[in-house]
């Protein structure tokens, strides 16, 4: 199922700026991001009651209604309304020093102190966000039935109780964008190293 905005913003992309969808810097973090992104969006959407949708718009010979009345966390209608702007709100992040890193967020959402003086301004912000946005766009077009079939199961909602747990199924289970950069923290904690640019890791201070 395409969704129109995001699909707008894979064809903006893709005839624009090719290298934002496919060659995107420190892929794993960006899917990271977008995860993160992901997971608290359906946490909060989760929460919000919403009249179920009725679909008993006929009749059988006897007067009976004839349809389902479906869950609206269930629905079509909810995967269109979560899908239908998400990657153009993917704005908060920024790539620094190899990897991207949120630079803001809500009320309680606080500025990492090493942050603060690194952000980009001007057209060189405008270029990330664009870069992260077609990246979004493209891997949510990509794996939206997959993603889609995940929601729409009976115990979804459990399996994003812990934290993390979409950050396994984009960028693990669904692609394989964090499998070379797992490898490599695997490799790096074995070898007691620590990270090369002074920058905290993203996966959990950041995202």
């Amino acid at each position: 199922m395409a969704v129109r905005r995001t699909l707008a913003l894979v064809l903006w992309a893709v005839v624009l700026q090719p290298n934002a969808v496919f060659a995107i810097e420190a892929k794993c973090s960006a899917c990271e991001a977008i995860a993160s992104d992901l997971e608290a969006t359906l946490k909060e959407e989760m929460t919000k009651v919403k009249k179920p949708l009725d679909f008993r718009g006929r009749l059988d010979s006897k007067g009976n209604r004839l349809g389902k009345v479906v869950n609206y966390h269930k629905s079509e209608q909810f995967i269109t309304d979560l899908f239908d702007d998400f990657c153009e709100n993917v704005d908060d992040y920024v790539y620094i020093e190899g990897a991207w890193h949120r630079y803001k967020g809500g009320k309680d959402f606080k500025r990492p102190e090493w942050l603060k003086t690194k952000v980009p301004i001007g057209s060189t912000m405008k270029a990330l966000k664009k870069e992260i946005q077609g990246y979004c766009a493209r891997i949510i077009e990509e794996h939206e039935e997959d993603l889609t079939e995940l929601i729409q199961s009976d115990d979804f909602e459990s399996s994003i109780e812990g934290e993390g747990s979409m950050r396994t199924v984009l960028c693990r289970t669904l692609t394989d964008d964090c499998k070379g950069e797992d490898r490599r923290r695997k490799k790096q904690s074995k070898g007691g190293g620590g990270s090369s640019t002074g920058v905290p890791p993203t996966s959990k201070v950041d995202l």
